[in-house]
């Protein structure tokens, strides 16, 4: 069942299922704290500067499709949203955790390795419990309602094929990527005259984990993001 979400709807979908499973406390969100989650720098591929008037637009396409909420609670006198992919109502898609997970780096951050999906989806996990990217993937590949990923052709110098997913605006770029070719290796620089072989450089593989720099500079962000929501709490009362 194609969804066919344009960019934003996108990231407005990904940031609500990321924000459920990493800061619950602070879950459903306002407008205000929407906004902010999809324009996050870190986290974010590509990053983002989404007005209020763009985001708004965007959830109400959500609501009008049925993918997101709009809830009130008790005592809150801002309107907050929240994504219903998996609820047992509305379209039903029934994802589970691991699979909200995957799909949610996914939407935020595009096409991605096994590898830096494990590494990525580690902060949304529920404590204590791990899963397998694999079989996330073949589940979400062979879903009944999907597929809603599909794996990309390895490319040159990578050491794993990326995966994308099918929920909207990338799957043309994804299913177009799937009918090219891998591009044949470029043949070396003939080597200098009298230079021997160990002076010649080296092809690097690039690695497929994320930069532990970087995800610590996201976790720093999120906390920076509970605290504004945390501040916005306040202020409603």
């Amino acid at each position: 069942m194609p969804l066919e979400l344009s960019p934003v709807k996108l990231r407005i979908l990904g940031a609500l299922v990321e924000k459920e499973l990493a800061t619950p406390d602070y879950y459903p969100l306002t407008l205000s704290a929407l906004q902010n989650a999809c324009n996050q720098k870190t986290s974010r591929e590509p990053v983002t500067g989404y007005t209020e008037t763009e985001v708004r637009e965007g959830v109400e396409a959500l609501l009008e499709q049925s993918l997101a909420r709009e809830r009130n609670p008790a005592g809150s006198r801002v309107a907050k949203y929240a994504h219903r992919l998996s609820d047992s109502l509305g379209l039903s898609f029934g994802f589970t955790r691991a699979e909200l997970s995957v799909l949610a780096v996914l939407m935020l951050r595009g096409p991605q390795t096994p590898g830096e999906l494990r590494s990525r989806t580690e902060r949304l996990r529920a404590p204590n419990t791990a899963f397998d990217v694999d079989d996330v993937l073949a589940s979400l590949a062979n879903h009944e309602r999907g597929p809603w990923v599909l794996q990309l052709p390895r490319e040159p110098g990578r050491r794993e094929a990326r995966w994308g997913h099918l929920l909207g605006s990338d799957d043309t770029a994804i299913r177009t990527s799937l009918a090219a070719e891998d591009p044949p290796p470029s043949a070396p620089a003939p080597a200098e005259f009298g230079a021997s072989v160990s002076e010649q450089p080296a092809a690097l593989e690039s690695s497929d984990e994320p930069d532990p720099l970087a995800v610590r500079v996201s976790e720093l962000e999120d906390m920076v993001l509970e605290l504004q929501a945390r501040i916005e709490a306040l202020e409603e009362r």
